[in-house]
């Protein structure tokens, strides 16, 4: 197997989930990931064209985390809402960013018992991007403590992890 397509398998995989009315900001989100050694996952790259968009569930299903945008847009989407239900019917590690701020009451359980990491102003973009990256990292070491190359041991061990905690240092 050559090097490169090794490293490739060895990279955390983050499914991104957001509203397509942030999707200037997800994409921004998707280089920072991928300038920082992870493999994230996009539905406007990676699903083909004229492809059912349920079939993200397929992305969902191989991801080690997913990655939530919260938005007035993303947590009022029924899109997303189908997506935090897929992560919990999966068992999937949750892990919401904030680039616009909610309403407590607006945010659905699943999202708000998790701590979040805020992109919004003030917080420097870049920042926390890196506060990000080493957050699932490190919560990857914990919560899937196997090489992630080694595809069904990762995805065993991941698809049971109960979404208990993040360590990054993540506030709200």
């Amino acid at each position: 197997m050559p090097e490169s397509r090794a490293a490739e398998e060895n990279k955390l995989k983050v499914f991104i989930s957001y509203s397509r009315k942030d999707l200037a900001f997800a994409q921004l989100l998707v280089a920072a990931l991928e300038a920082r050694g992870l493999a994230p996952s996009i539905d406007t790259r990676d699903l083909p064209d004229l492809e059912d968009w349920r079939r993200e569930l397929h992305f969902i299903r191989n991801s080690d985390t997913v990655l939530f945008i919260v938005s007035p847009r993303s947590v009022g989407s029924s899109v997303c809402a189908w997506e935090v239900s897929q992560v919990a019917a999966f068992k999937k590690r949750l892990a919401p960013i904030v680039l616009e701020r909610v309403d407590d009451d607006k945010i659905p359980q699943e999202i708000a018992k998790i701590n979040y990491l805020f992109f919004d102003p003030p917080n420097d973009f870049e920042e926390q991007a890196n506060r990000l990256a080493k957050a699932l990292l490190t919560d990857a070491a914990i919560c899937c403590p196997v090489p992630i190359s080694n595809t069904y041991a990762a995805s065993s061990v991941s698809s049971s992890w109960d979404g208990g905690r993040i360590v990054g240092g993540f506030s709200r």
